[in-house]
């Protein structure tokens, strides 16, 4: 779970800032996942859960490369589904909308009233809920989950 975003209107976008959060954002994910599926034979409940994002899902305007590094993340999570599914090993994302989070302090003020104003429940997401949806795709509970996205926003990709 690690991710970066420099946000900025396509037009104004550097490369350097496109492939930086390509990089931290999409590649990290790559290389710690071939990592870990070293470790993942020998587990009783194999699964790997990877965190998008709903800007995978919707349009967020001066974010084309966030956008972009969690909708591959998306595609990478069911394709590796598939692949893995056989073996025992389930896949799966979670999207979280806009969460209490170091990452969201940054925003301005009036985007966050702006994004909590949208939101169908009128706050931001709890890093808690987040990981506690997490725990449950981990969890035996979710045993005949596999390449599935779920979405954590309070609603606001319903609208």
């Amino acid at each position: 779970n690690a991710g970066i975003v420099k946000d900025n209107l396509f037009a104004a976008m550097t490369f350097d800032d496109f492939s930086s959060v390509i990089n931290t954002n999409l590649l990290g994910l790559f290389r710690l996942t071939k990592e870990v599926l070293l470790l993942l034979r020998s587990a009783q409940n194999p699964t790997i859960i990877n965190v998008a994002s709903i800007a995978a899902i919707v349009p967020s305007i001066g974010q084309v490369n966030y956008s972009a590094s969690k909708g591959a993340i998306l595609s990478f999570t069911r394709t590796l589904a598939a692949e893995l599914a056989p073996r025992g090993v389930r896949v799966n994302a979670v999207a979280p909308g806009m969460i209490e989070s170091k990452m969201v302090k940054k925003v301005s003020r009036t985007v966050v009233r702006e994004v909590t104003n949208s939101i169908p429940l009128k706050r931001l997401g709890k890093c808690e809920e987040v990981a506690n949806t997490i725990v449950y795709l981990s969890s035996s509970a979710s045993s005949y989950i596999v390449g599935q996205t779920i979405v954590i926003d309070g609603g606001m990709v319903m609208r």
